[in-house]
C-alpha cells in the first residue's frame, strides 16, 4: 500500500540521515554528502527534505565546494524559508566563494604581472647582450684599425729607411763619380804641366 511505501521511504530516509550524520562527524564529507542527497530524494515531508538539503550544504562547505553548497541551501530555503541557520550558512558560503574568486583573480593578476616582468627582464638581457656584442665589435674594429695603422706606419717607416738608404747610396756613388772626375782632372792638369815643361 501507499502507506507502507511511505513507511519504507521514511525508514530509508532515516537510515541515510543517520549514516550521513555519522560520516560528517568522522569528517568524511564526501560520503556524508551522498547520504544526505539520498535522504533528500527519499524524504516525503518537506521539513525532512529541507533538513537533508541543509545538511548536504554543510558537507559541501566543509569540502570547500561553496557554489554547490549555496545551491543546496537555496533548495532548503525554498522548502523552509524561515530557517535562520540555513540563511546564515548560505551567507557564509557566499562570502567564502567571493574570497576564493578574489584570490583566483589576484593570483591570475600576479601570474600576469610576473609574465610581464619576465618578459621585460628577458628584453633587457637581450638588449644588454646586443649592446655588449656591438661594443665588442667596435673594440675589435678599433683594435684591427690600430693594428692596420701600426702595420701601415711600419711599412712607411720601412719605406722611409729604404729611400734614405737609396739616397745615401746615390750620394755615395755621386761622390765617388765626382772624386773620379776630380782625380782625372788633376791627372790631365799634371800632363799639361808636364808638356809645358818639356
Amino acid at each position: 500500500s501507499v502507506f507502507e511505501q511511505d513507511k519504507d521511504k521514511l525508514t530509508d530516509f532515516r537510515a541515510n540521515e543517520v549514516l550521513g550524520a555519522s560520516k560528517y562527524r568522522l569528517q568524511d564529507y564526501e560520503t556524508a554528502l551522498e547520504q544526505y542527497n539520498q535522504a533528500a530524494e527519499k524524504a516525503t515531508v518537506p521539513q525532512d527534505k529541507a533538513n537533508a538539503y541543509y545538511n548536504a550544504g554543510n558537507s559541501l562547505v566543509q569540502s570547500k565546494k561553496y557554489k554547490e553548497a549555496i545551491e543546496r541551501y537555496d533548495q532548503s530555503l525554498k522548502l523552509n524559508p524561515e530557517d535562520f541557520q540555513a540563511k546564515e550558512n548560505r551567507e557564509y558560503a557566499r562570502k567564502m566563494l567571493e574570497e576564493e574568486q578574489q584570490k583566483q583573480q589576484d593570483q591570475q593578476k600576479q601570474d600576469k604581472d610576473k609574465q610581464e616582468q619576465d618578459k621585460q627582464e628577458n628584453k633587457q638581457q637581450q638588449d644588454t647582450k646586443q649592446s655588449n656584442s656591438e661594443n665588442q665589435s667596435k673594440e675589435d674594429k678599433s683594435q684591427t684599425d690600430q693594428q692596420t695603422k701600426s702595420e701601415q706606419e711600419k711599412d712607411q717607416e720601412q719605406q722611409g729607411k729604404e729611400e734614405q738608404a737609396k739616397e745615401e747610396q746615390a750620394k755615395e756613388e755621386q761622390g765617388k763619380e765626382e772624386q773620379g772626375k776630380e782625380e782625372q782632372s788633376k791627372k790631365q792638369q799634371s800632363k799639361e804641366k808636364e808638356r809645358k815643361i818639356s
